[in-house]
């Protein structure tokens, strides 16, 4: 499989300048460069550049991925959009990282070896797909922090239980009402879903149609002239979503706009404790598998015993016909009786029948073939022949079809 990496990058609410989108495509030199975004895509090599700084200066989420099993998304805020103390809760040494650079506030989630089959498509022309997680970027900005959840319960997955220290963090409300940006970034780094069912009873429901009914009767009257005057200025040089976000942030601190609900209100989860669940979750689950498989194994085997001598003979039956397509029905036929066998521990009296059986039919080389291989018969093998019986064994683990003993005969 050959090498391949796509470093993408977005922006939220506001389009590059000229002299922006010019800078940008001088970086690399086969980056596609829009009003809104960047992609580079690489099958041997790499961007030479620092992708973190290309995200600070233009951009305000970066998505990378690549087909050996890593996975980064970073976000840029700005300063006074969203609290540092709020995205720094979900912040997992080594993986997630939550700083403040040149005025931003950095969301770096780096999920090295994160070993699996990754979503990238190899050149598509699909354009930038850090577009895919905007909506996640504008619901942190609006207080809502699922993403950083799914991302802070996968950090904590990929450093597993045998780690000691103890990792927390809030949960956000609607964990439990997922939507199409999460279910995205689900398939993107690859959450147990068991993990996220412990958490999802830990959330509280939550209507974000109400929060939004609020922003639209805001009034700004409570800020005086010198603060409206701060953010209309704001707003011609920043970016609106971020500038909205704090002015609401605002609003909600000085009693005129929503109820603003920081980290500190919400519930903490105790991965330790969401692991434990997930695993009882698992074992119950396992439990029941198995009995189920008993339960089915035993009326295939009581099926076996009823059917016993009938399946001797409608094997043997089979033989008869003198076919290759005979001869495979007439081997699945003797695979039920030696699961009945294993199951009596009668295994040396199935291969005595067994042997008569092939012996019964000296010049049918095929059938004695297929019984050999099948592992019915014969025990000095050479290495091809031992092989072929490896597989067939491997292949036909699970019980036979019964329906067999009614098939026509030809």
């Amino acid at each position: 499989m050959s090498e391949y990496q796509s470093f993408c990058w977005a922006t939220v609410g506001r389009a590059l300048s000229n002299a922006a989108r010019k800078e940008v495509g001088e970086l690399s030199s086969h980056i596609s460069v829009s009003a809104t975004g960047a992609r580079v895509d690489y099958h041997w090599g790499s961007f030479k550049h620092d992708p973190i700084e290309v995200l600070i200066r233009f951009f305000d989420v970066f998505t990378y991925e690549a087909n050996w099993g890593s996975q980064i998304l970073a976000f840029r805020f700005d300063a006074g959009s969203v609290p540092f103390d709020d995205l720094q809760a979900y912040a997992v040494e080594d993986i997630i990282d939550v700083s403040e650079q040149d005025g931003h506030l950095v969301v770096k989630a780096d999920f090295n070896e994160n070993w699996q089959e990754t979503d990238c498509n190899y050149g598509d022309e699909r354009g930038a797909p850090g577009a895919r997680f905007v909506s996640c970027y504008e619901e942190i900005l609006a207080g809502d922090y699922r993403c950083l959840f799914l991302l802070w319960l996968r950090a904590c997955e990929m450093i597993g239980e045998g780690n000691d220290e103890v990792f927390t963090a809030p949960v956000p409300a609607g964990l439990g009402q997922l939507d199409s940006c999460h279910e995205e970034l689900l398939e993107f780094i690859e959450i147990n879903s068991d993990l996220l069912d412990a958490a999802k009873a830990l959330s509280k429901n939550f209507e974000p149609a109400a929060r939004h009914s609020k922003d639209a009767n805001l009034s700004v009257e409570p800020l005086g002239l010198d603060r409206q005057r701060y953010f209309l200025e704001r707003l011609l040089t920043s970016n609106p979503a971020a500038v909205k976000a704090e002015l609401i942030r605002e609003l909600g601190r000085l009693g005129s706009g929503p109820e603003q609900t920081d980290a500190s209100h919400h519930d903490w989860a105790v991965f330790s404790d969401l692991a434990a669940a997930a695993a009882r979750v698992i074992n119950e689950r396992d439990r029941k598998t198995r009995e189920e498989e008993e339960r089915k194994r035993r009326i295939y085997l009581d099926a076996l015993a009823a059917n016993e001598e009938r399946l001797w003979s409608t094997a043997s039956r089979w033989v008869t016909a003198k076919n290759t397509k005979a001869y495979d029905i007439a081997v699945l036929l003797l695979k039920g009786l030696e699961d009945l066998a294993i199951h009596r521990r009668t295994e040396t009296e199935f291969h005595r029948r067994a042997r008569e059986l092939a012996a019964f039919f000296p010049r049918l080389t095929g059938f004695r073939e297929r019984m050999m291989i099948a592992g019915f018969i014969g025990t000095d093998l050479n290495p091809y022949q031992q092989s072929r019986r490896e597989r067939w064994r491997e292949g036909h683990k699970a019980p036979i079809d019964l329906s067999l003993l009614d098939r026509t005969f030809p």
